[in-house]
C-alpha cells in the first residue's frame, strides 16, 4: 500500500495495490486453467522512500497460486509468526524465495533480516517444497557478515538438521536453475 502513485509516476500504469491478506485474481485468458491468485501477505520490516516518510508504505511478502504450482516470495523481512499462518492458509508452495543475508549484527538486524537459521524456519513454516536463498552476497556495506557466509551457514544447517541440500538452495550470481522434473511452464 502507498506505492501505486510512485509506480504510475514512473510510467507503470497497470498497478493493483493490495494490503495484507488481500487477494487479487489475475486471469490472462478466458481459460480458468491459467488463472493466478496473488495474495499480499505480511512480512516484518519497515519502509522509507525519503527523509520524512518512515513507514508510510506497506512492506509485504507475496503468495502466487497457479493451477498447478505455487510460489512464495518472502520479501525483505525478519522472522515473524505470520509465516506459520501463511503456510497453513496458502501452503504448501512449490517454490519459495527466502532471504538469508544482511543479518549481522543480530542485535540490530534480527527484527528485519532473517539469517540462514531463520530462513529454514520460514521454509518449514510456509511448507515450501524447494526454497532459494535470496538477499545475500549483493551489497557490501549492508551487513557485517562476510558476503559468502549466509550460503555456507545454510549448507551447514541443512546438513545438521538432516535436510536435503536440494530442499533449500542458493545460486551463484547469474546462475540459472531448473526446479522440478518436468518442462511444465506454469
Amino acid at each position: 500500500m502507498g506505492v501505486k502513485k510512485w509506480m504510475v509516476d514512473c510510467g507503470v500504469h497497470s498497478v493493483v495495490e493490495c494490503t495484507w491478506w488481500q487477494e487479487h485474481n489475475h486471469c490472462p485468458s478466458t481459460h480458468s486453467e491459467s488463472d493466478f491468485k496473488f495474495v499480499c501477505t505480511p512480512a516484518q520490516h519497515w519502509s522509507k522512500r525519503s527523509l520524512t516518510d518512515d513507514n508510510k508504505t506497506l512492506w509485504c511478502s507475496w503468495c502466487v497460486r497457479g493451477p498447478r504450482h505455487s510460489f512464495f516470495f518472502a520479501g525483505d523481512t525478519g522472522y515473524c509468526p505470520a509465516f506459520e499462518t501463511i503456510g497453513s492458509h496458502y501452503g504448501p508452495f512449490t517454490l519459495a524465495t527466502i532471504p538469508i543475508g544482511a543479518y549481522m549484527p543480530r542485535a540490530t538486524q534480527s527484527r528485519v533480516h532473517t539469517d540462514p537459521e531463520d530462513g529454514i524456519k520460514v521454509h518449514r513454516d510456509v511448507r515450501a517444497e524447494t526454497s532459494i536463498g535470496i538477499h545475500w552476497g549483493t551489497f557490501h556495506n549492508l551487513s557485517k557478515e562476510f558476503y559468502l557466509e549466509p550460503r555456507e551457514k545454510l549448507r551447514e544447517l541443512l546438513e545438521q538438521q538432516g535436510m536435503s541440500p536440494t530442499s533449500f538452495i542458493t545460486t551463484k550470481h547469474g546462475e540459472i536453475v531448473l526446479i522440478g522434473a518436468s518442462n511444465d511452464k506454469t
